[in-house]
């Protein structure tokens, strides 16, 4: 049905998850009846407690504290994207099902040669571009970011670039 569930790893003995829930290919916020279900199936296995927070990426990706939080939720969200664009196998069209703990897909015709698909990596850049004095930085926004928010400028390299022509592009076109 297109539901995924994929673990994203284990810290300090906890192993963290991401699910994704979909109804008819459409992605769902589930009602509070299945918030609770999952809370207490949750909990029934962990004896340190769980905590469970359906929100969009977009509305806390701004307000986390922790590095490694946001980490977990790049995490999430990779995985997540990288199920909802490979539902079917690129080789022979049919339908793929989560595997290896979310971290692939596998066609389900026991005959195509394509096995699994796995997440694409794409090389980025992340880059403080400073004055000669080194007093000054580079720092760009978004136009509906909130007032005062500013990032260092970053970029996708493309095939056959490298990562220093990358961000020099990448200065240019900011």
């Amino acid at each position: 049905d297109g539901t995924v569930l994929a673990w994203l790893g284990n810290r300090n003995e906890i192993d963290y998850w991401a699910l994704y829930l979909t109804e008819n290919g459409n992605n769902i916020i589930p009602s509070e009846q299945v918030l609770s279900s999952i809370r207490q199936l949750l909990e029934s296995k962990n004896d340190a407690g769980t905590s469970v927070q359906i929100s969009p990426v977009r509305e806390i990706g701004d307000v986390l504290q922790s590095v490694n939080d946001a980490a977990l939720l790049s995490t999430a969200n990779g995985l997540i994207e990288f199920h909802k664009a490979h539902p079917f196998c690129s080789k022979c069209g049919s339908r793929t099902t989560p595997s290896k703990a979310g971290a692939s897909r596998r066609c389900s015709n026991d005959k195509c040669t394509a096995k699994s698909t796995y997440p694409r990596i794409d090389v980025a850049s992340i880059m403080l571009v400073t004055s000669p004095c080194e007093n000054y930085a580079l720092l760009g926004r978004k136009s509906f970011w909130p007032k005062g928010r500013y990032s260092t400028l970053s970029g996708f390299a493309e095939v056959g670039e490298t990562l220093e022509e990358c961000c020099i592009r990448e200065t240019y076109e900011e």
